[in-house]
């Protein structure tokens, strides 16, 4: 958090805009939280919920492993020098992201992590087929129940916000929740520990994205759910063609493909599931996607607020659920991809 926050401070320092246009930003920041002080408060309520629930489970795991923790990693991947110098020899994947090492006079090895800087570099043991198809079981299993709870978590906060949500539109948002963390997951398996290209994988996750707000309006067709509308939160005069909703307001097919093609296409979701991400759950992730998904839910008149609690529920479940190293079992040695 305290690093995010200065690169928040950072940024808006560095920001090329007079201060005329700075002060407008900030009053219509607190404009916006003033109008719509329940659900920022609802949001600050979870996030410290989860962050303390991660927080105790870490004291936890910590506490078990013990003195397990001291034996470096590292050591065991020591590769006498014959077979290092034959292992040079064999090609290397440029896709594959693994830190090779160059021996140094002091013991220790550097390496360049793009916009981060220099770090310290040790290898990263690359995952046969059937450690990785364990690996996604495992995580689409656990990040099922986690999306469903945090659904459910949602939920609560729309009721605190609005009306209760009926049996239907509850099974819904569950749905929706954990078709969305199996997508991100299954999608994400296959960059893991890969550099690759932002606009492609941007292009692939809205295809994705795509997929999955259909098979959300199947859900909803099949389940006959209606998903209200905060009617507070619509633009006024601002209205799309009867492809996107029918007589009666409802959402069809076309409005439910492209809210989630286009939330699919701004968030990287690939950085929410990097097994080199600096925490496990970052909060600053989960604001932002809640946010990007209010602002397509806007755009695309989508019901609010059901966008922003599915991408919220996805955002926990794909972070709580994916992989991650932690960073003292780096030795501060991984690069981070673009």
């Amino acid at each position: 958090m305290r690093e995010n926050w200065g690169k928040l401070r950072r940024g808006w320092n560095e920001a090329n805009l007079s201060l005329p246009i700075k002060a407008l930003i900030i009053v219509a920041i607190v404009f916006l939280l003033a109008q719509n002080a329940p659900l920022v408060l609802g949001v600050a309520i979870l996030g410290c919920l989860f962050y303390g629930a991660y927080r105790l489970i870490r004291a936890i795991v910590l506490a078990i492993e013990g003195p397990q923790r001291r034996v470096p990693m590292v050591a065991q991947l020591a590769v006498p020098p014959v077979a290092a110098a034959a292992q040079q020899t064999v090609r290397q994947p440029p896709v594959v992201r693994a830190a090779v090492v160059q021996a140094t006079p002091s013991g220790a090895a550097v390496m360049r992590s793009g916009r981060h800087g220099s770090e310290p570099a040790a290898p990263i043991i690359v995952k046969s087929f059937r450690q990785q198809l364990t690996e996604l079981v495992g995580s689409l299993l656990f990040g099922s129940l986690v999306a469903a709870v945090a659904a459910g978590v949602m939920l609560l906060i729309g009721a605190y916000h609005g009306s209760a949500p009926t049996i239907e539109q509850s099974a819904w948002l569950v749905l929706a929740a954990i078709a969305g963390t199996w997508a991100v997951l299954v999608t994400a398996k296959f960059w893991e520990l890969r550099e690759g290209d932002g606009a492609l994988r941007r292009f692939t996750m809205m295809i994705v994205g795509a997929a999955l707000g259909l098979l959300g309006w199947l859900i909803a067709d099949g389940l006959l759910v209606s998903l209200p509308r905060a009617d507070a939160l619509q633009v006024h005069n601002y209205r799309l063609s009867g492809v996107f909703y029918g007589p009666d307001g409802a959402a069809m097919r076309m409005a439910f493909v492209a809210s989630f093609a286009t939330l699919f296409l701004l968030v990287r979701w690939w950085r929410q599931t990097d097994p080199l991400r600096h925490t496990r759950l970052s909060l600053w992730s989960l604001a932002c996607t809640i946010l990007a998904a209010t602002l397509v839910a806007a755009l695309w008149q989508f019901p609010q607020w059901w966008l922003p609690m599915t991408a919220g529920s996805v955002s926990i479940a794909v972070q709580m659920a994916s992989p991650w190293i932690e960073p003292g079992k780096r030795n501060k040695s991984l690069l981070r991809h673009g």
